[in-house]
Parts: C-alpha cells; structure tokens; sequence
C-alpha cells in the first residue's frame, strides 16, 4: 500500500503551519521589544505599556492554544492512517509468508522434478511458465516494496523534522523571561503533541522494517532459489530437444501391433476432457473473477482497436498495388499483396506476444493458451502466404503448366494446415512423445508421399505445352523437382518407421523454416531487383541523351546494395537458426567476424572487409553525385572545352576514389607502414608483371592532362573513324559510325598515329571527284558545280567552297569540287552534294562517261601457249 492512501491531506495539514512558528516569532519579538525598550519617562506611560504587554501576551496565549489544537487534530488523524496502514500491512506480511512457502514448495518440487530422467519436455516447459510467472510476481513485488519504503522514508523524514521543530519551541518556552506569563495548558498540549508525533514515528518505523523484511526475504529467494531453478530448467529443456532428435524409440507400427494408440487415444481424450472442463477455467487465487474480467476485457478491446485500425490502413495498399502493375513491376505487386493480407494477422501476433501480462493473470484461462494461440496464427498466416503468392502466379501467367499444378499446390498447402494445427494441438497439450501424436505424424507423411507421386505424375503430362519447354535447363526441371521432392519425404519417413520420430519431426520442421525462408528470400531479391537503377549514365555536353533512358539515381542504388548485403546476411544468420543453432549463435558470429588475424603490420578481420565494402559503396555513390552537381550546377554555364570539362570531372573521380580506397585499406586494418610496404611490393610488380597495364595507366593520365584527344572528337587510327566515348585510365572507348564500341589501349593512342579531325576545330574539308565526258563545257561544269555547293544548307560559306580541273583522265575530264563542312555531317553532305550534282548534271545535258576500252578481235588457228611462246621466240 502507498503511503498517499495513508496521507491523504495536504503538506500544509500535516506540518504545524496553522499554529506553529510565525505567531510565537511574533510573541518573542514583542518580549524582545518590551525587555529592551529604554525607561518611560512617566508613570503613565509605563502603566500604557504594561496594559498593552498584558493583551498582546493574551493574544499570543490564545494563537498558540488554537494553532497547537490544529495540529493536534490532524497529526491524530494521521496517526490513526498510519496505524490503520500498519496493521493492514502486518496481515498482508502473513499472507506474503503463506506465497513465499509456495513459491519455495514450487521450487522444491520442480527441483525434484528435474532429477526426473523421463520427465517430458512439455512438463519441463509448464515448470518453466510457473517458474517466469512466479519470477515476475516477484519482481512486480519488489518494485512496489520499493516505491512504498522510499514514500515512507519520507514520511518519516517530515515527521522527524516535525518532532525536532516542536521540541525546538517547548525548550524556547521554558526559557522565556518571567515577564510572559505561560500557561501549564500550553506546554502540556506542546508535550502531547511532541508524544504524538513520537508515537507516529515509531510506526512509520515498524512499517518500513517490515517492508525491508520483505524485500530481504524476496530478494534472497528470487538470487538464491528461483533464478537458478530457471537457468536449470532451461538447461534441461535443450538437453531434452537435443536429445530427442536421436532418441530411439520402437517402430510404430510394433507400437500399433500392441495396441498402444487405442490405449493412448483413451488417455489423451481423458486429458483433453480435464483440460478443457477444469483446467482451462481454474484461476490461482491471487487474483479475482472481477479482476480477471476486467483484464480480459481491457485485452480483447485493446486487440480490437488495434485490428480495427489496421484492417484501415490494409485499404491504403490497393492504389499502391495498382500503380505496380500498371508499372509492370509484379514483385512490387506480389510484396505489396502479402503485406495487405498479412498486416491483421501480423499485428494480432505481435500484440499477443508483447502485451504487458501482469505475472498473476499469466497462468489465468486464456492468457495461459496464448503461446498457442501465437504458434497457430503463424501457421496460418504462413499458409497463407503460400496461397496469396499463388494466386498472383496464376493471374499473371497464362502457361497450361502452372494452371494445370495449381490445384495439387493448393491442396498442398491445406494439408500443411490441417497437419499443424493437429500437431500444434497434440504437442501443446497432451504430450509430446505419446502414440497419438506420432500416429498424426504417419498419416501427414503417408498423405506427403502420395502427394508427391500424384504431383510429378501431373507435371510430366503437362510439359509439352508449356512456354518454358523453350529454355535449355527446362528437360533438367523434371528430374530436379522429383530428386528434391522425395529427398524431403523419404528420409522423414523412413526415419520415423525405424523409431526416429524426433529425427523426423526435426527433418520435415527444419525443412519448412527453411522453405518459408527461401521464399521471403526470393521476394525480396526480385523486389530489389525490380528497384535496382543504374547509379551513373556517362554523357557530354555535346552528346544528347535518350529522353526514354534509364535516369541514374546514385541514392537508390546505394540503398538496393545494402538492401542486398543485409538480406543476404539475415539469410545466412536465419537458415542457421532455422536447423536449431543456439541462442548465442548470433553472439559467436559476431565474434569470428570480429576475430583480428594480424599478418605482420597487417590486422586483418572479416567484419574490417565488411566495412570496406559499405566505405566503397559509399564512396562510389558520393562520387556519383558530386560529378553531377560539378556537372549540373559549376561547368555548365562555363565556356570551357567538352573535353576539359570531361577531364577535370575524370580527375576529380579518380581523387575521390583514391582517397576512399585509402580509408577502406585502414578500415581492413593495413596501417601506413603496411601500405608503405604494399606500395613497395606493387611497384615491383609494375617492373615485372604489371608493365602494359601500368603503361595504359600513365598514358590514360597524359591523356587526360595534356588531353590531345578527349570526350566528342572524332579521330581515324588505322582505317577506323568513331568518335570518342569515355576516356578510362587503362583504355579508351570510341563509337564507330557503324554503332560498334571499339576499346582502344591509351597507350597505343600515345604510341601510334591518331588522326584528329575535330582536335582544335569541328570543320573538314571533304572533296567530291566526278567525271565528264570530252567536248563538255568547261566553264559551265565549273558553274554547275559551284551552284550544288553554295545551294547546300550545311556547307560552309567559309571557307569558299572551290572547284579544280584536276587531269585529263582515260574516258573523261576529272573535276574535283572542295568544300568545308562540320564533322558530324560530312558523310551525309557528301551524299546529298553527288545526288545534287548528278541532277544538275542531268538538267544541264553534261554527261558523266563510264569507262570505254577498245577490242581488237583477231582470226585464225589458236596456237597452245607452248608454241606461241616459241612463235614469239622466233619472231623476235
């Protein structure tokens, strides 16, 4: 009980506020004046002054008397609460002797039970819920002793500091001079109420004895006794999980030849009885009917509210699902209908299992199934799953294969349902080992098996039709599923005809975490696929780029790569749990991930490369970025050259890079020696191994310095004409005009002769040759082909376009027309510049000859090449 309860007046009711201090102040200042104040220089002054002494002692008598009354009323009110709190606490102090021989006799017998060699694991279990309800009564216990001693310390404290200020004033009285008349009246109210408080401080004083009395005894039996009873009973518990997995029990069927499953039915239908007619509506007797059903009823409101505010914000999903599809992003579709479907049944689990249940209502009916209730909800929900992302399938998939094994995966799923339940119910609440529950288990695996036979018989049939016939690894899907289909079942199944069935049930349980992992793995893995977007799209000023291509968003892809890092590593941390690893494994991995190896100067460990790799990531995303806003927002607007814009953002890459692989080689934990020596090592390397690669590596920088070729020009090596792409530091990369990427060593753009057509100026000469036949105007062809020039939009005014004689050919005379042009579009003006000239060519009657030989036939006997070459002879 709080002291509040027992000191229901205000500070002001319980100090002597009302008749305390200030009006006794006010009597010894007015003595203090009288007794000090110089003779009157009269009689009848002297009698005015004594006459007014005398009313103002009076008044002082009658303010102490009804200030000390006051306080007398109230401190006896307080004492009869503080009296009342203390036996009202003595009687709670025998009833909390009676729990704690409970608790004790609780902890003797689950101790007894524990030295049991064939006591079960759901025992083991039960003790372990009694044992954390008593546990958290205690506490709860503890903490309320707490607040109760530290609120009656402090009752005690004003109390004393009470005791102390009166006794302070009845010595002051008795000290007075003999001018103030005093009244026996007033010192003996003084006294009583001095004994009062005295009396009121010494229960106080039992109250908090007590209540240390309690806490003493609670606090040595929860260290002493209970803690350590838990610590054992968990011990036990696992040794009894591990130790099932290869207990060898008889076959069952010997089991069922004996006739043990009707005897077992018989006892676990007794058991089921008790429990649902008694047991399940016993309460302990710590709380009451009335109190239970108010908890009950906050509970299940509270449940409602939340489902009902949930189920609300389930409808927000829809448009969101929508617009996914309307992407085409079907992942997003799919993730989106699981958690629309899964958020109610999420949510109820997640209350049931984090509502704050007060440790004496934790062994009530209702609260007592709620572990239960919490196991059967997954289940379903888990099912459900399965069923929502077939669904999905089917209405986005048209393929005769998937509708056809539809059906049998449906039925799958609600067998796996109809099994759970069934195993969850037995397991829970009958037993754990009895005949019955591994009776359910034989059906579940018989049906299992007959399921797989009818399944591959289905898909066999339906293959032929199907659109994935089409892929290579299609002809390798058949085997595979019948491979890993019977892999699961039969193993399970053979393990618990030979008397394995805690193999068996550890086979088929591992298998489905495992399965309901994978799937969630899967989903997010296409999901995050579905986001991924290119972090970086090099480009130039003077290259325009596809409105319809991908942007690149450095952001989101730095977050889809860690996205991918941590569902990797929840995955691998999740299959272990999945197969029974211990609670501490988490605890052990991070310890060998956080295990240093030092190599020399180098300290090497898993979780430093770890951090690398997110530093690189990091790197690479802020690199990204600041060459867009170098790009964007500082070198737009300036005049300088695409290519010295495309340099200064190439080395500001590189810098940028460099510093970020220093810092990821210090997070792996080489220091600067250690780099010293790597830098050493890799120059050795360079005059041996590494000679082509570190000569593309200067030449790349030279490039990007000197920059005699850069971003946009178009050059000729060899016979190849492109234009440059991107300079690199070990090669460049350049477009032919057939679209073709060429990638080019930088060292052989240093070494070998390059032909830069747009080095310092974006005009180029091009020279159109024709012919025309003998006796053509001369003048009117130089006419014809200077108007086709000057008439072109993109040739160039200047330089003058210009039209030379140039020989006297075989069959014509040869006119060679020159003319400036820019470099993006001298292969099409030369086109339109000959299809121009043959026209006016046309127009004007000027002919262009083709090649003419003249044939000399000669008759007579043909000579074989031996005789003539003789013939030959002689004539010469």
């Amino acid at each position: 009980m709080r002291s509040s309860r027992y000191f229901s007046g205000s500070q002001k009711d319980r100090r002597p506020a009302a008749g305390g201090h200030w009006p006794w102040f006010a009597a010894v200042v007015v003595i203090f004046f009288l007794v000090l104040s110089p003779a009157p220089r009269a009689q009848q002054d002297q009698l005015v002054n004594e006459a007014e002494a005398s009313q103002a002692a009076s008044r002082l008598y009658q303010t102490l008397t009804r200030s000390f009354g006051e306080a007398m009323e109230v401190e006896k009110k307080e004492l009869d609460r503080v009296t009342t709190a203390l036996e009202s606490l003595q009687a709670e102090a025998e009833e909390m002797k009676e729990r704690m021989s409970r608790i004790q006799l609780m902890e003797s017998t689950y101790s007894n039970l524990l030295l049991l060699p064939s006591v079960e694991a759901r025992k083991l279990e039960q003790a372990k819920s009694r044992q954390n309800v008593a546990v958290g009564y205690i506490r709860e216990r503890l903490e309320k002793i707490k607040d109760e001693i530290d609120d009656w310390e402090k009752a005690l404290k004003e109390t004393r500091e009470q005791v102390a200020s009166y006794t302070d004033q009845r010595t002051d009285l008795k000290t007075r001079p003999p001018q103030v008349a005093l009244s026996s009246e007033l010192a003996e109210r003084l006294d009583a109420l001095i004994d009062l408080l005295e009396t009121k401080q010494a229960r106080i004083g039992q109250i908090l004895e007590i209540y240390k009395d309690q806490q003493q005894g609670l606090s040595r039996l929860l260290v002493e006794r209970i803690r350590p009873l838990g610590a054992k009973i968990d011990e036990q518990i696992e040794a009894r999980k591990k130790s099932r997995i290869l207990h060898y029990d008889l076959s069952p069927m010997l089991r069922l030849a004996r006739g043990e499953l009707r005897t077992n039915l018989g006892e676990s239908l007794e058991t089921l009885r008790t429990l649902i007619f008694e047991t399940a509506w016993t309460k302990t007797g710590i709380v009451t009917w009335e109190e239970y059903s108010l908890f009950l009823g906050v509970f299940l409101f509270l449940l409602a509210v939340l489902q009902a505010i949930l189920y609300a914000c389930t409808r927000f999903c829809g448009p969101r699902m929508q617009k996914s599809l309307d992407e085409e992003r079907f992942w997003h579709y799919v993730l989106l209908k699981l958690f629309q479907k899964s958020l109610p049944w999420a949510g109820a689990i997640a209350y049931l299992h984090f509502f704050p249940i007060r440790p004496m209502y934790q062994l009530t009916p209702v609260f007592s199934l709620l572990p239960l209730i919490i196991r059967l909800l997954a289940l379903i929900m888990v099912v459900r799953w399965g069923r929502i992302f077939l669904k999905a399938l089917g209405g986005q998939t048209s393929d005769p294969l998937f509708h056809r094994i539809y059906s049998p995966l449906r039925r799958l799923f609600s067998g796996f349902l109809i099994y759970g339940i069934g195993h969850l119910l037995l397991s829970r609440l009958i037993c754990t080992n009895c005949m019955t529950l591994i009776a359910w288990r034989l059906i579940f695996e018989f049906l299992l098996l007959g399921w797989c036979i009818y399944f591959f018989h289905v898909f066999r049939r339906s293959t032929a039709g199907s659109e994935f016939s089409e892929h290579r690894w299609f002809p390798l899907l058949n085997p595979f599923l019948i491979a890993m289909g019977y892999g699961l079942v039969l193993p399970g199944l053979l393990a618990e005809l030979m008397g394995f069935g805690g193999l068996a049930a550890y086979w088929y349980f591992g298998w489905a975490k495992t399965a309901v992992l994978m799937f969630w793995v899967f989903i997010l893995y296409r999901v995050l696929r579905e986001s991924d977007v290119a972090a970086h799209i090099e480009r130039s000023d003077d290259v325009d780029i596809d409105p319809l291509s991908p942007r690149p968003y450095p952001v989101r892809w730095l977050i889809v790569r860690l996205l991918r890092i941590g569902v990797g590593a929840g995955a691998l941390f999740s299959f272990f749990v999945a197969w029974g690893a211990p609670r501490t494994f988490l605890v052990d991995i991070l310890y060998a991930i956080n295990y240093e190896v030092t190599v020399g100067d180098f300290r090497l460990s898993l979780t430093g490369f770890v951090y690398a790799l997110i530093v690189l990531l990091f790197v690479h995303t802020f690199t990204v970025i600041f060459k867009e806003f170098l790009r964007g927002r500082v070198l737009r607007d300036t005049e300088m050259e695409a290519g010295l814009k495309d340099s200064i953002l190439r080395i500001t890459g590189y810098v940028l890079w460099s510093a970020g692989i220093l810092i990821a080689l210090r997070t792996v934990g080489i220091s600067g020696t250690a780099l010293t020596v790597v830098f050493g090592a890799l120059g050795i390397g360079l005059g041996f191994g590494l000679q082509n690669i570190f000569n593309n590596f200067l030449s790349g920088i030279i490039l990007l310095f000197e920059r005699p070729i850069q971003v946009g020009d178009v050059i000729e090596i060899g016979d190849i004409w492109g234009t440059i792409r991107e300079i690199n530091v070990r090669s460049t990369q350049m477009r032919t005009f057939d679209n073709a990427e060429l990638i080019i060593p930088n060292a052989d753009l240093i070494s070998q002769v390059v032909t830069n057509w747009s080095y310092r100026d974006a005009r180029i000469r091009r020279t159109v040759q024709v012919g025309v036949a003998y006796g053509s105007d001369v003048a009117l062809v130089r006419e014809v082909l200077m108007d086709v020039a000057y008439q072109h939009p993109r040739i160039l005014r200047r330089p003058h376009p210009e039209v030379l004689f140039s020989d006297f050919g075989d069959s014509a005379l040869i006119f060679k027309l020159r003319f400036w042009v820019h470099i993006d579009w001298f292969l099409t003006v030369e086109t339109d510049v000959r299809t121009d000239i043959d026209k006016q060519f046309k127009e004007h009657g000027i002919t262009i000859p083709f090649p003419q030989r003249d044939v000399y036939l000669k008759t007579g006997k043909l000579e074989p090449p031996e005789q003539a070459g003789a013939l030959e002879q002689n004539e010469t």
